[in-house]
This record gives C-alpha cells, sequence and structure tokens, in this order.
C-alpha cells in the first residue's frame, strides 16, 4: 500500500506543474540571466551601473560605465565633483566670469546678461553692446571702435573715423574729437 500511495503523490505531483525555463532564475548565486541588483529594470549583466538606479543608462562618454556610477561623465580627466562642466569636455575648466560654471558650458561667460550666441563680446562684460563701427564686434572687445584701421590705443580719435589722424592743433586729438576745433580752426584761417 505504501508503495501505492507513493506513485500517486508522484504522479500528482508531477502533474500540471511547470516546467524549468532557460528565462528564469534557479534561485542559484550564480544566476546572472535575470539579476538587476540596483532594481531599475536593467539586469546586472546589460546594465552600466549595476548597483546604481540608471534606467535610462546615459553614457555621456561612451565608455561603457553609465553617468550615474561614472566619476568622470565627460572623461576630460577632471572628477564630475570638481568639473565645471561634468558632461562637456573642458579641461582647462577656464570661467570667464567665475559663476562656477565652465564656458563650454555657460550659455552668458562673461556674465552680461547677453547669451554668448547673440553677444558681440562674449568674453568681456558689455551689457550695452555698444558697437560704433556697427562691425557686429562691440566696442568693449574691438581693437578699432571706429572702423578707420587705426587701432584704438594709437587712434587720436577711437570713436570717430578719423584715418588721416588729422590734428590741426597737434594737441593729439583728432579734429573729428577735439571739442574746440571749429573755434581752433577759425583762428588759424584768420592768420
Amino acid at each position: 500500500m505504501k508503495k501505492i500511495v507513493f506513485i500517486l503523490l508522484f504522479i500528482v505531483s508531477g502533474c500540471g506543474g511547470s516546467s524549468p525555463s532557460t528565462n528564469q532564475s534557479d534561485g542559484s548565486d550564480n544566476d546572472t540571466t535575470t539579476v538587476d541588483s540596483d532594481g531599475d529594470g536593467i539586469v546586472d549583466y546589460k546594465d552600466n551601473c549595476p548597483l546604481i538606479i540608471n534606467p535610462t543608462q546615459l553614457d555621456t562618454d561612451s565608455d561603457s560605465e553609465g553617468d550615474a556610477c561614472d566619476r568622470d561623465d565627460d572623461d576630460d580627466n577632471i572628477a564630475d565633483e570638481s568639473d565645471n562642466c561634468p558632461l562637456i569636455i573642458n579641461p582647462t575648466q577656464l570661467d570667464t566670469d567665475s559663476d562656477g560654471e565652465g564656458d563650454a558650458c555657460d550659455r552668458d561667460d562673461d556674465g552680461d546678461n547677453i547669451a554668448d550666441e547673440s553677444d558681440n563680446c562674449p568674453l568681456i562684460i558689455n551689457p550695452t553692446q555698444l558697437d560704433t563701427d556697427s562691425d557686429g564686434e562691440g566696442d568693449a572687445c574691438d581693437r578699432d571702435d571706429d572702423g578707420d584701421n587705426i587701432a584704438d590705443e594709437s587712434d587720436n580719435c577711437p570713436l570717430h573715423n578719423n584715418s588721416d589722424q588729422s590734428d590741426i592743433d597737434h594737441d593729439n586729438i583728432g579734429n573729428p574729437c577735439d571739442s574746440d576745433f571749429e573755434e581752433k580752426l577759425m583762428l588759424i584761417m584768420s592768420m
């Protein structure tokens, strides 16, 4: 009788049960096909940060290490916690306006509240955007503000076109800039 009960139990327990699948975990520690250690929905063997939740798998520098666990996301040899543009390569860490955001990722490098793409001097503060000679380069960074082909530091009248550098009274102020030019001209002509 014992033999019959045992056989019946064996037959009943085998019927209707599920057969093992290669896609399901066998419960052992060696099964790597379904383990998701961080619970982000990406199994460990496909997860670029298997111990840190990162369902997007973002990997900015394409080094196979996800940004969530990569200490240098842009691969510029500056650790993210010290990098002033952690997602954009900028090994020099240049930060013209000292706002903590590197020029490589700063939309306003000089901090004058004019976005670089619209700023006629993106690295020099010039909120007025004054461009005397209308050459697209603001006076704050233009070496020849009046467009007379004489550098401002040598120009006797840097904001007025005076290419011949005429200075009738020899006072080192070009005629177009000399406030008493007309008076002096009248005096010279009357002699």
